[in-house]
Formats: structure tokens, sequence, C-alpha cells
């Protein structure tokens, strides 16, 4: 299973009716049948990141 934030409840319960939260929850599903892509993404994201840039405290 993906892990790479603190775990926090959630504010809302249940997936709600909409168009986003069925793709979400498709994307989810994905995630979690291939743990490796969301390394990869994670991974990606992180990428390039400049610590000496941005508020002092917030970046790096």
């Amino acid at each position: 299973m993906r892990q790479f934030r603190e775990a926090q409840l959630s504010l809302v319960p249940t997936w709600g009716p909409h168009q986003h939260t069925r793709e979400l929850q498709m994307g989810a599903k994905i995630l979690d049948a291939h743990p490796e892509l969301g390394k990869r993404v994670h991974e990606d994201l992180l990428a390039g990141r400049r610590a000496e840039t941005g508020r002092r405290g917030l970046s790096g």
C-alpha cells in the first residue's frame, strides 16, 4: 500500500456521486494494484526540487 504522508482522518467518510470522485476511485484502484507506479510518480514530482527557494521552512 502506498504511504507517502502522515495518515489523516477524512473529512468526508464516503465517496460522493460526482464524476471527479469516480475518476479518483479508479486512479486509487490502479495505484493500489501497481504500487510501483505510485513510487515513480512521487519521485517524479520531487525531481528538480530546489531547497534554496520558497519561504523559509516550507522548502527542503
